[in-house]
């Protein structure tokens, strides 16, 4: 089915809707994280998931707790 030749209507296709974003929603995007969704973020993070490609387990993202919540929230705005 995936595999499936279809003929496609460009005057169809043309007439979809992108989806728009209004401002309000774009300024929360853009918004610099405060120092506690970055520490919430940490605390949600779950356990015993498998390590990309830093080798970092979420147990010692944890464990650094504080101080690596203020390193991200500085380095990475």
């Amino acid at each position: 089915m995936l595999n499936a030749k279809i003929m496609l209507d460009e005057h169809i296709l043309q007439q979809i809707l992108s989806p728009s974003t209004d401002h309000n929603e774009l300024s929360l995007q853009d918004a610099i994280p405060t120092m506690g969704k970055v520490v919430r973020a940490i605390q949600r993070i779950r356990n015993r998931r498998a390590t990309r490609k830093d080798d970092m387990t979420a147990e010692f993202v944890k464990t650094d707790g504080l101080p690596l919540a203020k390193w991200l929230h500085k380095n990475y705005p």
